[in-house]
């Protein structure tokens, strides 16, 4: 049942955002096709569902800010969200991918993926403790990560490469 609110939020913050930007209604038969056929791996993705595990590919300040209206959809007490997973590429807006991560998560986990642009993860834990986020594990690769928070719910989001390595660990 929770999953499947969660997925209708997903769904209507969709639409909504769609609708806006076309400035009319969307078809709805299409609409619903669309949702049968093609489904979005990587973005606000269920990998686990006991405990959660929840991956989003956001890589920016702008996709962080679709993924946070979601998480606001769905766990609206900041204080009673899992744990962040983070990894980030030293090529993106690091700045502003923390900042929005940092005030929507209080506790944070960071890591590296195995990119060769991936910052490295003593880096990130530095960028999240200075805007005061609770750093609560630095891991050198997801894989160990992944390892670390094995029974635990967490949202692992922050660029493309973390959501991939992610996927291919869990499912």
């Amino acid at each position: 049942m929770r999953r499947r609110r969660l997925v209708l939020a997903l769904l209507a913050c969709a639409v909504a955002l769609a609708e806006a930007y076309l400035g009319r209604a969307l078809d709805a038969e299409a609409l619903f096709t669309s949702v049968v056929r093609c489904p979005t791996p990587g973005r606000f993705q269920l990998l686990r569902p006991e405990p959660p595990v929840l991956i989003d590919a956001c890589h920016n300040p702008q996709s962080g800010a679709a993924f946070l209206t979601a998480v606001d959809a769905v766990a609206p007490d900041r204080d009673e969200r899992p744990v962040l997973l983070a990894a980030v590429l030293a090529d993106k807006d690091v700045e502003g991918i923390v900042a929005l991560l940092a005030y929507a998560f209080p506790r944070v986990a960071v890591t590296q993926t195995s990119s060769p642009r991936a910052l490295p993860a003593d880096e990130l834990a530095a960028r999240f403790a200075e805007v005061g986020s609770e750093v609560v594990g630095t891991y050198p690769s997801v894989e160990a990560a992944a390892s670390a928070l094995c029974g635990e719910s967490y949202v692992a989001c922050g660029s493309i490469t973390l959501a991939g390595e992610l996927a291919g660990l869990l499912s």
